[in-house]
Formats: structure tokens, C-alpha cells, sequence
């Protein structure tokens, strides 16, 4: 399962490149169909949520994978004022985005 998982390899290519790739799907995206990913980790099990169901992920190799994306996310989080900042500019620029 976690070979068909392409994220570990846009993970190590950089924030440019995932940024340029989700600001090109975002906007060839229709309005009516953004996809729900995300995760929740707790001890030794994630529950991964999807469009349309969720799982749960026990296998140990996976649960690393999903450790790994945590811990990088995490590291990568912003608090505080420099996160309202952040969100602030992102509001804007996606406003933008979806009128040009």
C-alpha cells in the first residue's frame, strides 16, 4: 500500500514544488469537488479520512510514513501572529486566484 503513496517524493523535492503543484490543481479544480484528505494520529493507529469513508492504518511501516508526514508538518507549522499572517495573505491571494 504505501508504494502507491506518491507524497513521500514531493515531500523531499521541496515547499516550491508543492506549492506550485497545489496552486496549479487548485485552480483546475472544480468548485464543487475539492478532495478531503487528512489524518489523525493516536499511539499506534491513524485514521486516515477520504471523500467518501475513512480507514484505519495499524501496519508499522505505515504508521512511520504517517509519523514522518506529522513530524513535518509540525515542524513546518506557524503560531500565533506569524500564523494570522499567513492566513491573512492566503485569503487574499486565493481570492484572487479564483476571480483571474
Amino acid at each position: 500500500m504505501t508504494s502507491s503513496v506518491p507524497w513521500q517524493e514531493r515531500l523531499s523535492a521541496g515547499t516550491e514544488v508543492v506549492q506550485d503543484e497545489v496552486i496549479r490543481w487548485y485552480r483546475e479544480t472544480p468548485e464543487d469537488m475539492l478532495p478531503v484528505h487528512a489524518f489523525n494520529l493516536h499511539g499506534d493507529e491513524v485514521h486516515v479520512e477520504l471523500v467518501s469513508s475513512g480507514l484505519n492504518v495499524t501496519g508499522p511501516s505505515e504508521l512511520d510514513l504517517y509519523r514522518k508526514a506529522f513530524s513535518r508538518l509540525s515542524d513546518a507549522a506557524l503560531y500565533g501572529e506569524a500564523a494570522e499572517e499567513l492566513l491573512q495573505k492566503t485569503r487574499s491571494f486565493w481570492a484572487g486566484a479564483r476571480r483571474g
